[in-house]
């Protein structure tokens, strides 16, 4: 009897991962909060959006062969930038360039971080 071995394909998975991401980061922007985790998002607030966006734009990067840098920072920011504007009409929510501006410092960080990787990586110091 010959058994038929199920194929994993990882990089068919790796390409639902940004998807998963920005669900995430959706729903993180939009609940509401009470007032007890109030304080402490707000003490970790930039940080929380650096490192969301930097995850996002990494998945983003990971995926993307041509032109990666360029689809992966505009793709994560017009998202961040929609989320925002969505925040803008939701009423326990509010609307922050500076949101953006912390979700760019992510992005950039993100393009930095793979960049060094990539150059790491294929031995090009």
């Amino acid at each position: 009897m010959v058994q038929q071995q199920s194929k994993f394909n990882c990089n068919k998975i790796i390409t639902y991962i940004p998807f998963i991401i920005a669900v995430s980061i959706a729903i993180l922007q939009v609940i509401k909060t009470d007032k007890l985790t109030t304080s402490i998002v707000t003490i970790n607030h930039k940080i929380a959006h650096i490192l969301m966006y930097c995850t996002f734009a990494i998945s983003l990067l990971i995926v993307f062969v041509r032109y990666r840098y360029v689809k992966a920072f505009f793709i994560a920011l017009a998202y961040g930038i929609i989320l925002e504007v969505v925040q803008y009409f939701i009423p326990y929510r509010t609307c922050s360039f500076n949101d953006i501006i912390y979700n760019t410092i992510g992005i950039v960080t993100a393009c930095i971080i793979f960049y060094i990787y990539k150059r790491i990586k294929n031995g090009n110091n």
